[in-house]
């Protein structure tokens, strides 16, 4: 059997128990609120979960979705997940109108958000989810905390981030993997980090992080054991922060390109592992960084593989100051990407550059190709 579908319209529904009403996009319900606090719950969880269509508009929430009957009441699986889709990022608005988080409980799984604009204007978490969540093709903005905070294997991808005055960005747990982004900045982004793994095996590839003047954190931070940093292209105006750290034993850092932490001490990529890295720390670019490389970066401080890390003499973007992350043929940038390799079905070829390709449209990361080293269990909720 399939998920159910719900509809909600704000132009066309009308909040009540009539027969029919929220089960097509013709006889929708008005809310989200009253869907998730009234409508499904009159009816009961879908035998193979519950997806909420939400016609373009702007949804200005009363509490947290978290906080309606569905969201106390139901316990969404693998089986049964929760999801909220938009008709786009660009016309579909989930609102917390400063008040509420549009999701806020780190002990519920599978839920998923896809093709939204989620806001809150102001303190609250935008969403604060627990594990085995997917965040796909969705706007994030407006907040003095995170965006997203996060459990154990969730997946954000293809997502659009900026305006955030708090300390943290994205905060991910065990096994989480942050994918094709696009952190634009645009007036303000977080103080302290960006992209933030304290657990095991996180994963951030193919984003683009573009920190504004003054904003002086880390763009992706490594605290977790066995953590990946692949293929990111990040650019600084002139900050003191740093790139990409790494603070803990058995870092991948590949294939990446980092420009613009030229104030005092600045770094493009520090290792601080205590001399026992025991990770890969290849095919990385780094321009108009006060230091491009600091901490354990040799073989003799433990690194099983340490190859092709370049200092550039020119920038590798083409404008990233102005969001153009459109990558330079400079220095090694193409042809220092990941080599041809041998695998199990054969010679495989890997894209030449390093960073992530411009995307062609707004919204969402690169493009490039990496090496897909994470595998996630995700049920009806990969579809």
């Amino acid at each position: 059997m399939a998920i159910t579908e719900w509809y909600v319209n704000g132009s066309t529904g009308t909040d009540d128990l009539a027969a029919g009403r929220g089960e097509s996009s013709g006889d929708p319900w008005a809310t989200i609120v009253y869907a998730l606090d009234t409508g499904i719950p009159n009816t009961g969880q879908g035998a193979n979960g519950d997806r909420l269509n939400i016609a373009a508009g702007t949804y200005t929430i009363t509490k947290a979705l978290s906080s309606t009957t569905y969201g106390t009441t139901y316990t969404p699986s693998s089986s049964r997940p929760l999801y909220f889709v938009g008709a786009s990022s660009s016309n579909t608005t989930i609102d917390g109108d400063g008040t509420y988080s549009i999701w806020n409980n780190s002990t519920k799984d599978y839920i998923g958000f896809r093709d939204l604009e989620l806001t809150n204007t102001g303190s609250n978490y935008i969403l604060r989810v627990d594990g085995y969540c997917h965040i796909v093709r969705c706007s994030l903005h407006n907040t003095s905390s995170h965006w997203v905070l996060c459990g154990s294997y969730n997946r954000i991808f293809d997502c659009l981030f900026y305006n955030n005055s708090g300390t943290t960005g994205i905060a991910c747990g065990f096994g989480s993997k942050v994918e094709g982004c696009y952190f634009s900045g645009t007036t303000a982004t977080p103080s302290t980090v960006v992209i933030d793994f304290s657990s095991l095996v996180g994963c951030a590839c193919k984003n683009m992080i573009r920190m504004l003047a003054g904003q002086n954190g880390i763009a992706i931070r490594l605290s977790g054991i066995a953590c990946e940093v692949i293929n990111n292209s990040i650019y600084a105006a002139a900050t003191t922060g740093t790139g990409i750290q790494a603070v803990a034993v058995n870092p991948t850092v590949i294939g990446n390109i980092i420009d613009g932490f030229s104030g005092t001490g600045g770094n493009g990529i520090d290792l601080n592992t205590g001399g026992a890295a025991r990770g890969v720390l290849a095919n990385n670019a780094v321009y108009n960084c006060t230091t491009a490389y600091t901490g354990d970066t040799t073989e003799s401080n433990g690194w099983l593989y340490v190859n092709d890390n370049e200092t550039l003499s020119s920038s590798p973007f083409t404008d990233a100051a102005n969001g153009d992350f459109t990558p330079v043929d400079t220095g090694n940038v193409k042809e220092g990407g990941w080599p041809d390799f041998t695998g199990p079905f054969g010679t495989q070829q890997s894209y030449p550059w390093k960073g992530a390709i411009q995307p062609q449209a707004a919204g969402g990361g690169g493009t490039s190709v990496y090496l897909p080293t994470m595998q996630g269990r995700f049920g009806v909720m990969e579809s």
